[in-house]
């Protein structure tokens, strides 16, 4: 069986999921199952808040919006590129023959570009353009054999 690694990036987290061969679980299949290997938190993301800072109300603030993103792309390049890095020392680790990449749109560009850098080049790689980073493991799953990126566990025989 080929082994995967999936990596599930918004733009404040990243977790990385292995598809993990098992004997029986609870809902009485066999086969492959994804389970969460580990995960990164984006340091540099400000917490988003509700309300007006610095209690403004009322009062026009005069920001340069240029310069505010441009400061977002860069803390999201930096935060993409600890990423494809802990992808690299993950596929030194489990040997894994396919990469699939699950991240928004804006992010997934800036891994896209980093990829060739940090895994072998005989490794495949996928992508899907949307946020799933709240899903869990059995969610991430079933949703990505829907997409048919990953195989569907084994029904067990009785």
């Amino acid at each position: 069986m080929r082994s995967y690694l999936v990596a599930v990036v918004d733009g404040a987290h990243a977790r990385f999921f292995t598809l993990a061969a098992a004997e029986f679980s609870d809902q009485g299949q066999s086969g492959p199952h994804l389970t969460e290997h580990s995960g990164l938190n984006n340091a540099d993301k400000p917490i988003a808040t509700k309300g007006a800072s610095n209690n403004l109300i009322g009062r026009k603030h005069h920001g340069n919006r240029h310069e505010k993103t441009t400061q977002d792309t860069e803390i999201t390049r930096r935060f993409a590129n600890k990423v494809v890095q802990h992808i690299g020392a993950v596929v030194q680790n489990t040997a894994s023959q396919h990469l699939i990449l699950v991240a928004e749109p804006h992010i997934l560009g800036n891994l896209r570009e980093s990829v060739p850098n940090h895994v072998p080049s005989a490794m495949t790689t996928s992508e899907l353009a949307k946020d799933l980073c709240r899903l869990n493991a059995h969610e991430l799953h079933k949703y990505l054999i829907s997409k048919q990126m990953l195989p569907s566990p084994k029904r067990s025989v009785k």
